[in-house]
């Protein structure tokens, strides 16, 4: 048997391999090691005075976090310093230093238990005390599991409860509230009698003689729950009694203990003294939290109107009172403005004065029944919104509106103090109520009297909330043709004020035309100008007046067919004009007569297009096996295709231009590639070397483009642009290398192009990429190349131009670029803006961004007409976010120059910085994301 087994080993290292001529290419790992951190040392037996001691103490803190063995080597100097140390000022530092060191999650923090509590029972300054359990709160939060150390420390602060010093009581109670567990309770019988006891004791301390420890009680409390500990119900008794405390902690802390509960138990019954029937607790809970509304804390007021919001399942009577406030007048109840403004609105006629006192308040009111201080929940909100403080009114608007979305009837109920709110002095509580009343709009319907109140919103000099009431017109839902009459007149006079709003009130008219077909329908006559015998001039469609007119009139006549007669021959030649010019604004109409529009199907286009772009994408397979002359002619005639489908079908452009550039590229690289010897030393002289760089120059600049604006690409195609960008940087690198004679600028370029070989090569390997063969030749090479001696950096260069070729890129995603739409400045006008020449001038600038990522790459360049340049980064602020990646920027461009002889035009477009760390060496600083805009401007001679 042992011959047999020596003879199999035998057989298995006998065994021949054969390796082949040229070995594999072996990957080169490089490994870094990080530099060990410097041994920390801390020499507190040497110092001579407390100062000393602290001034160590405090360059010690500049050097945390710190290594698990330094940490080990310093805590037990600080603990042996600490009984030495007679300053409580040095102690507590020490404490601090302790504190911080145990938070490293590589540090083991249980021994230095022992140590704090030693400490602990020897410490006599009140301060360092509460620093010490501090210090074991954080110990025992980062042990979440260890149920011994829990109790251990649990069993601390039961000792130091009773403490004469406050701020010890109000650190205990917090190690309290975070380290109580209930899985001890549930596992042993005696530790639950415990925990009830914890329970109890905390609710003791909640009438503490400092309010600083009542505060404390009342959030150790709402800490167990925010930890999974169901509260004793029991506790919304001493929640209750807290709000009438003098101190404004307590208050706010007994108010969100109150809301916790009242969603814990919300069908609770609660018995109330001035009622014999009991109150649902959420009842209840809520008419405490309209009491505080009346707080004189701000901050109580501002938390209680907060609250109020998130309470939804209070029952509608308590609801309703939050916005019921009675006048009173000589014992007489007096109606407020609004209910004057609905009564005379439902009657239709005003107090005409011939009759004394027809607007007289008639109802009684007995004296006996009146309480002036107000009582539960009674005007919560009113108080709320008429509240001195902005905080106050903008927390009352949020709740008013979160409660007014889950009723219908108390959204109709609140709709008139919400209005009344846009006309607060302050914009933030404006825009606020403007948002608000958009929530729910659902609910509601705009009364002619609220359309006053809100038409006034238009003037406002802020753009932001002229843009917001626009939004909202484009939800809500007004009530009669007179509304909706008035509503076109404040939007008309809205773009006579202020031009730059033109696109905003185009899209808030289409909205009001596609809610409102039938009270739009009789006010065809006026809007257009009809008259049933006189023939009336053709309007002008440059005025942007009309051109709002037509789109509510065509955006309505889609919902409403019988309108389409009532347009006169003028109208129909301009809706064929603004359907060819604004086709997102107008919509397709089928009208009698009409030929120059065709209607088209978008579904069945849309789907002829999509097919169209796969079918053309699959006839790239066959350039691979085609001669290079043929594959050329096939390269060029798919893009026409694309070109054309880019045009045709908006919804495939990104796709289409994305796939167009790179065939480009790979156009480009087969003409420089096409019967070129790379062997030869002269190749480079062999073409014609500046046509070859400017083409190379060209596809750089594309494929930098084709990376940074288009979303959506794979990870091996990003490979693919990047490795194409390659080719082309390498042709430019060795045209120049043949014809430089710079030595400096020529290794400052070699240096340049070996970090984008790394960069590449780090890119690839991170996201598992094949590199091909060219790509790897020059990473087999990196070695040769980083010793950047030119006389040998050519070689490697030309032995890879051996095994480059253009490859294919099929997109398989739909893909999404990086736009901008510049809406203002608008159009050319023939009067140029005029400033003094040497000062400046603000231009405004509108304009749409879509599938933007990094906003601190966008900048707005100014070209002059003398070639200058300048460069604007828009602030943060001026970007405002519509939806996931698309923004809006609303900024204004100063420009200044020197004096002109002729008025003359600037260039404005919006650009994209070149982030992409590997296109070193790349000479492309910006990306164009729409074309220019072009700004007529003369500056004029200085007055003297």
């Amino acid at each position: 048997m042992a011959a047999l087994l020596k003879k199999r080993a035998l057989a298995e290292f006998s065994q021949v391999i054969q390796e082949d001529a040229k070995p594999p290419p072996q990957k080169r790992l490089r490994l870094v090691q990080k530099p060990k951190k410097p041994d920390v040392t801390l020499e507190l037996h040497n110092a001579t005075s407390s100062v000393e001691a602290l001034q160590m103490l405090l360059q010690l803190a500049t050097k945390l976090p710190l290594d698990a063995e330094n940490a080990e080597k310093v805590v037990p100097l600080l603990v042996e310093h600490f009984y030495k140390e007679a300053d409580p000022a040095v102690r507590g530092k020490i404490i601090f230093l302790l504190t911080d060191i145990v938070k490293n999650p590589r540090f083991n923090p249980v021994p230095v238990v022992d140590d704090l509590s030693s400490m602990l029972k020897t410490e006599k300054s009140h301060k360092v005390t509460g620093h010490i359990i501090s210090a074991l709160t954080v110990i025992g939060k980062s042990l979440p599991r260890d149920r011994k150390i829990h109790q251990q420390l649990l069993a601390f602060a039961s000792q130091h409860l009773a403490n004469t010093s406050h701020l010890v009581r109000s650190r205990c109670l917090d190690l309290i509230g975070a380290l109580g567990s209930p899985d001890v309770k549930k596992q042993d019988s005696s530790q639950s009698d415990s925990q009830k006891s914890w329970q109890s004791t905390i609710g003791n301390y909640t009438e503490d003689q400092d309010p600083r420890v009542r505060t404390s009680a009342f959030l150790a409390m709402s800490n167990w729950h925010q930890r999974g500990i169901k509260l004793d119900p029991s506790t919304y008794s001493k929640a209750s009694t807290a709000l009438e405390d003098d101190h404004e902690t307590v208050r706010v802390a007994a108010l969100k203990l109150i809301w916790t509960l009242s969603h814990l138990y919300p069908e609770n019954p609660v018995t109330v003294q001035t009622s014999d029937e009991p109150l649902r607790l959420v009842d209840d809970a809520f008419a405490k939290l309209c009491n505080m509304v009346n707080d004189l804390s701000m901050a109580v007021r501002a938390e209680a109107a907060r609250l109020l919001g998130s309470l939804h399942s209070v029952s509608q009577r308590f609801l309703e009172q939050t916005l019921d406030k009675k006048l009173m007048s000589n014992m007489r109840r007096k109606m407020g403005a609004h209910e004057r403004q609905k009564d005379h609105y439902a009657r239709g006629e005003w107090s005409t004065g011939l009759k004394w006192a027809d607007d007289a308040p008639k109802e009684e009111v007995d004296k006996d029944n009146i309480s002036l201080i107000s009582s539960g929940a009674c005007g919560a909100l009113i108080h709320g919104l008429e509240d001195e403080f902005m905080e106050v009114r903008n927390a009352a608007i949020d709740s008013l509106c979160e409660l007014a979305s889950q009723s219908a009837s108390f959204a109709i109920l609140s709709q008139d103090y919400l209005v009344d709110m846009f006309n607060d002095e302050i914009d933030s509580v404006r825009l606020n109520a403007i948002s608000s009343l958009q929530k729910i709009s659902r609910h509601l319907t705009i009364r002619e009297d609220q359309l006053e109140i809100i038409s006034n919103v238009l003037k406002d000099s802020s753009y932001e909330i002229r843009e917001a009431l626009r939004e909202m017109f484009c939800c809500v839902t007004l009530e009669t043709k007179t509304c909706l009459n008035a509503c076109v007149v404040c939007l008309l006079d809205n773009m006579k004020r202020y031009p730059q709003d033109r696109m905003s009130i185009w899209r808030c008219m289409r909205d009001l035309g596609n809610k409102h077909p039938e009270i739009t329908l009789p006010l065809v006559p006026d809007l257009l100008s009809i008259h049933a015998y006189f023939a009336v001039p053709e309007p002008d469609m440059d005025d942007p007046a009309y051109i709002a007119v037509l789109i509510l009139v065509f955006n309505a006549a889609k919902n409403c067919p019988t309108m389409l007669p009532l347009f006169p021959d003028h109208t129909v030649r301009h809706y064929a004009y603004l359907r060819d010019s604004q086709p997102d604004m107008v919509p397709q109409l089928k009208i009698p007569g009409l030929s120059v529009v065709q209607v088209i199907e978008k579904k069945e286009g849309s789907l002829d297009a999509e097919g169209f772009l796969n079918q053309t994408l699959s006839r790239l397979e066959e350039v691979e096996n085609m001669d290079p002359e043929s594959a050329q002619e096939l390269l060029k005639a798919i893009t026409g295709d694309l070109k054309r489908i880019a045009e045709l079908e908006p919804r495939l452009t990104a796709t289409a231009e994305c796939e167009c550039l790179y065939i480009e590229c790979q156009l480009s690289l087969l003409q420089v590639l096409h019967g070129t010897n790379w062997s030869a030393p002269s190749c480079i002289q062999s073409l014609h070397s500046r046509t070859a760089a400017a083409s190379m120059e060209k596809v750089v600049e594309l494929m930098t483009k084709a990376d940074t604006l288009f979303r959506g690409l794979s990870i091996p195609n990003i490979g693919l642009i990047r490795q194409m960008r390659l080719k082309a940087q390498t042709i430019q690198l060795l045209h120049i290398l043949k014809s430089g004679t710079d030595r400096q600028a020529l290794l400052h370029k070699c240096k340049a192009y070996v970090d984008t070989i790394q960069n590449l090569q780090k890119y690839l390997s991170d996201n598992n990429v094949t590199a091909e063969p060219f790509t790897q030749s020059l990473i087999n090479a990196i070695p040769e190349l980083e010793m950047l001696k030119l006389s040998a950096f050519t070689r490697p260069l030309q032995t890879a131009m051996h095994v480059c070729k253009a490859p294919i890129m099929k997109l398989t995603n739909q893909m999404q670029r990086m736009t901008a739409l510049i809406i203002e400045p608008g159009e050319v006008t023939e009067t140029p803006a005029k400033f003094m020449a040497g000062l400046t001038l603000a231009v405004n600038v509108d304009a749409m961004l879509e599938n933007v990522t990094r906003l601190q790459d966008i900048y707005i360049e100014v070209e002059y007409p003398d070639q200058q340049l300048q460069q604007v980064s828009p602030r943060q602020a001026d970007f405002k976010q519509l939806g996931p990646g698309k923004f809006r920027l609303v900024t204004q461009v100063t420009i200044s120059h020197v004096l002109w002889s002729d008025p003359s035009y600037l260039r404005l477009g919006i650009k994209t910085e070149v982030k992409d760390k590997s296109c070193s060496g790349v000479k492309v600083k910006g990306i164009d994301l729409c074309n220019p805009v072009k700004v007529f401007v003369a500056p004029k001679p200085v007055k003297k």
